[in-house]
């Protein structure tokens, strides 16, 4: 029997063949200009405060942390777990008050957000997000927790923050990842 992988990699070998074959090349398409964007992400997350977030919000974001740590907890004995903490070691970044999760390591924020995020998302168990816009036919599937948490973790460690900055931080950074 034909593994479900084996079958979509022959799909999609036949159809590059097939257009690399006839040449086709198509026209580049302008990007949008939305210079703007940043500007609006980063002032939505940074001026939303946590009696602006709903209560079923706050609930649903609370959730999200105990999956997304749950996750980082498995994803740090997944194959990448040891090899992603190898790194941090080799680049003699192990001066640092962020955890790395699953271990008593230490590291700076930056790293201990990058292993953690490649922990929470290991095993591809990580939250979805499906837009149901009419004019996406599959849906946007994005996983809004993944690139939030683990930065959201290594500088409230940092910081020494209040639960209540954490549950606050959640929400807002993961709608703006949508």
């Amino acid at each position: 029997m034909i593994s479900a992988k084996l079958l979509l990699a022959a799909i999609g070998a036949s159809i590059l063949a097939k257009t690399a074959r006839a040449g086709e090349n198509p026209a580049p398409v302008d990007f949008p200009k939305t210079s703007w964007l940043t500007k609006y992400v980063g002032d939505f997350v940074v001026r939303t405060r946590y009696e602006d977030i709903p209560a079923g919000v706050i609930e649903l974001g609370k959730k999200s942390i105990l999956d997304g740590l749950g996750l980082a907890l498995a994803g740090s004995r997944a194959e990448s777990g040891p090899i992603s903490r190898k790194f941090v070691e080799q680049s003699g970044a192990c001066a640092g008050k962020s955890t790395i999760i699953g271990t008593a390591q230490k590291t700076s924020p930056r790293f201990a957000s990058l292993v953690n995020g490649i922990s929470v998302h290991a095993d591809d168990f990580d939250d979805t997000q499906l837009a149901a816009a009419k004019d996406r036919v599959y849906g946007l599937l994005v996983h809004p927790t993944v690139p939030v948490l683990p930065a959201i973790f290594a500088l409230a460690e940092t910081t020494r923050s209040q639960r209540k900055r954490v549950d606050g931080g959640v929400s807002p950074g993961r709608r703006s990842g949508m």
